[in-house]
């Protein structure tokens, strides 16, 4: 990725606008300061965040946002069985579409 395209991603001006971002990281590179600052870049913007994690649990991310930010951003717990295939108790009971949680129809 360009410097210019990752900048574009920081100030919230890429066009078209991404609808999902996937960042990741390993024990030799480190991606947990740039995934903070993306969040926290786009949570001055009116766009909702949906933060699927498997490692970085939701109280990590929590403690670097601003308190007002944090209603604009939710959290959905991928390493525990959250649709429930194996314990056959979904954590998350979805009411609507996918297309629609994430407005990409």
């Amino acid at each position: 990725m360009s410097k210019t395209n990752l900048e574009k991603i920081f100030v919230c001006e890429e066009t078209p606008t991404p609808r999902i971002l996937l960042l990741t990281d390993t024990n030799e590179v480190n991606g947990r300061g740039l995934l903070y600052t993306v969040i926290n870049s786009h949570l001055r913007s009116p766009a909702n965040i949906h933060y699927l994690h498997t490692s970085l649990r939701a109280q990590d991310i929590r403690r670097f946002l601003k308190e007002e930010s944090s209603g604009k951003i939710e959290f959905y717990d991928g390493a525990s069985d959250p649709c429930g295939w194996v314990s056959d108790q979904p954590e998350v009971s979805l009411q609507q579409p996918l297309q629609e949680i994430f407005r990409l129809g």
